[in-house]
């Protein structure tokens, strides 16, 4: 069964104490899942929506975010690839959105002074409704909901290649825990960038036998960002594969956002 892996841009926390019983809880819909900038397109817009049945109030702010080598990204006070200084974002607030209905946000990029490379800050949306009006007593619980949205500023004539290695089968443990249950085949395999700018893109795995290939999953909307050169990733596959097949994993860049590296590789199972 083919199934694809897309990785969340929603963001939510929760505060608990001794407060009203209810809250207003919005909910939130971004149009584009990352915006990149060039020295041709230093103009953008997105749309963020209300899908609440409730009017909200939104807030638009700049962070920065660091990626590791395992694809985890943490908030952090100062990045040295920052495109904070070289953006201009408005409104940062969105007042009253109806119910189903949106506010649209627009993004210019300065880059006059802006040194040749490659720029990334995050474009932070959070709901800024208040509580219900109730004072009962009782455990409250706000949900903080925030969409992260990735804005990359390119300046020049920039390049990067990619490669992937490492790949190999391996078990685990099954979630149900049983000590009798079947383990869970895992594909992991890394992938470095070379090159002064991020790459983003799509993975696909496929499995071969007698030179017939059967698309098996996908793993959507992939980065690596210029933080790191590599990045460590792994499949949890529904199946062990097939004996004497191949697993043959690609990887294309999503042209949309200003790339076209590809490269893939074969593990013999």
């Amino acid at each position: 069964m083919l199934k694809k892996i897309i990785l969340p841009l929603l963001m939510a926390t929760s505060v608990a104490a001794q407060m009203p019983t209810k809250a207003f809880a919005g909910t939130l819909s971004v149009n584009k899942p990352r915006i990149l900038m060039t020295d041709k397109n230093k103009r953008a817009e997105f749309k963020v929506f209300n899908t609440s049945a409730q009017v909200q109030t939104l807030r638009v702010s700049l962070i920065d975010k660091q990626m590791d080598e395992l694809g985890g990204i943490k908030t952090v006070e100062v990045s040295p690839t920052s495109a904070a200084d070289f953006l201009r974002v408005g409104p940062r607030v969105g007042k009253n959105i109806g119910p189903k209905d949106f506010q649209k946000f627009r993004v210019r990029a300065k880059l006059k002074k802006m040194p040749k490379g490659e720029y990334r800050s995050h474009l932070l949306v959070e709901s800024m409704n208040p509580p219900s009006e109730e004072t009962k007593p009782g455990i409250f619980v706000k949900p903080n909901i925030k969409y992260s949205i990735p804005i990359i500023i390119r300046h020049g004539d920039l390049h990067a290649k990619v490669a992937i290695s490492d790949a190999k089968l391996s078990e685990k443990p099954s979630e149900n825990g049983s000590e009798n249950s079947a383990k869970q085949t895992v594909l992991s395999f890394e992938m470095s960038r070379v090159g002064d700018r991020s790459v983003y893109g799509d993975f696909t795995l496929y499995q071969v036998t007698n030179g017939k290939a059967i698309e098996l999953t996908q793993l959507v909307g992939q980065a690596i960002y210029t933080d790191t050169n590599k990045r460590q990733f792994a499949i949890d596959l529904e199946q062990p594969p097939a004996k004497g097949s191949q697993l043959r994993i690609e990887f294309k860049e999503n042209p949309e956002f200003g790339g076209n590296s590809q490269t893939q590789t074969v593990v013999e199972v």
